[in-house]
């Protein structure tokens, strides 16, 4: 005896109600696989446009480093360059003011000098010294530094190395070869022009010009009487000429011996004469 009310379900409806079901499941699964897609396609296009940039990139930093401003920093770079303040604060305690009495104490003329090493060798123009029975050199804030004579000479190149009282110097070096500056070449020049010490110019490398006994730098870094025997020197503090001579009646037409002729005389260089004698050690 049966309880209560049976159901009777029709097989073709249950049937039609499971596939319902399953229609109704399959929207959502392609959904799903279509957002996979996307973002695998969107994964693949960003990866593509990333070597593309990275490519760009590379190509530009190339042309960049191809460029004459960037070869110029990177010159700059290099070379040590300094900004001129702080040259001068470089170089400026090496420099001195050289100052030449006759045989009566008199002050004949007065140029300026510079230290190359730390044992106290001295370079200037001969002419500074030409002739002087005493000769007398003086420092940061006009301290006197004694000097115990000539220790070698250039006549010809207009040279003179003192050597002075002194150790733990501050001192100027020169570059690693005698080759001359390139016209365009910014230098400047320290010395004591007129009697204003350490005074700093700057200007250009104008030109080079040699003979058979003589290598000279033209600038149109200042030269004035006073600056005789001042260093030229590069933007990194080096060291290529001794400032000599302006030529009068010419626009910014200045000289300086070239380096060249220093060197051998800090290599030949003998015993120590005192400006007292009549004989200076010559070199050729």
């Amino acid at each position: 005896m049966l309880r209560g009310k049976a159901t009777l379900v029709d097989p073709l409806d249950e049937l039609a109600e499971v596939n319902r079901r399953m229609q109704g499941q399959r929207p959502r699964r392609r959904a799903r696989r279509y957002s996979r897609f996307v973002v695998l396609i969107f994964f693949v296009t960003a990866l593509c446009a990333g070597w593309r940039y990275r490519d760009w990139v590379s190509r530009e930093v190339a042309r960049f480093r191809q460029s004459p401003g960037a070869r110029r920093a990177a010159s700059l770079l290099n070379s040590g360059e300094k900004k001129p303040e702080e040259l001068f604060k470089i170089v400026s305690p090496a420099v001195v003011r050289v100052v030449a009495y006759d045989l009566a104490g008199e002050e004949e003329r007065q140029g300026t000098g510079f230290f190359v090493s730390s044992d106290g060798l001295l370079v200037t123009n001969y002419h500074v010294i030409e002739g002087a029975r005493s000769v007398r050199v003086f420092g940061g804030k006009n301290a006197e530094l004694h000097v115990l004579g000539l220790a070698a000479s250039n006549q010809a190149a207009d040279i003179a190395v003192l050597k002075v009282n002194a150790q733990r110097c501050s001192f100027l070096e020169f570059p690693d070869d005698d080759a001359f500056p390139a016209v365009g070449t910014r230098v400047y020049a320290i010395g004591n022009p007129l009697g204003f010490t350490n005074t700093l110019s700057d200007g250009l490398v104008s030109g080079v010009r040699e003979v058979p006994e003589l290598a000279v730098i033209q600038t149109t870094a200042a030269i004035s009487p006073g600056s005789s025997g001042g260093p030229l020197v590069l933007g990194d503090g080096r060291v290529v000429g001794v400032t000599t001579a302006n030529i009068r009646g010419g626009q910014n037409l200045n000289l300086a011996v070239a380096v060249k002729h220093i060197r051998p005389l800090l290599q030949v260089r003998g015993a120590v004469r005192p400006f007292s004698e009549d004989r200076y050690q010559s070199a050729p």
